[in-house]
């Protein structure tokens, strides 16, 4: 196999954007070495400041909620839904880290 394999591909703020995610991963297994890292970054649909600004949309207070809830986020992921895609593609999931969200 002459293609190229990477020993890391990062997905940050991606995922939320693509319309067959799964296929995306499945793909990516491809692409890397063996033992080699997926790191993936998207918002956790589930977190309090989603479920904040979910109340606060529907109030028709539209920023900053337009960045969660923007048009051009066709998937979202809570961590319990996005390990089962990572799972289903063939990954193991080493680590789980949350980060806070920055409104600025």
């Amino acid at each position: 196999d002459s293609a190229i394999k990477y020993d890391t591909i990062t997905m940050m703020d991606i995922i939320e954007h693509l319309v067959d995610p799964k296929d995306i991963f499945q793909n990516l297994n491809d692409k890397l070495k063996a033992g080699g890292e997926l790191i993936v970054y998207t918002p956790n649909h589930n977190s309090l400041i989603v479920k904040i600004t979910n109340v606060l949309y529907r109030m028709g207070i539209k920023s900053p909620t337009e960045n969660i809830f923007a048009c051009t986020h066709t998937c979202f992921f809570t961590t319990a839904t996005l390990k089962k895609i990572i799972e289903e593609t063939g990954y193991t999931i080493l680590e789980v880290r949350h980060f806070h969200y920055h409104i600025t």
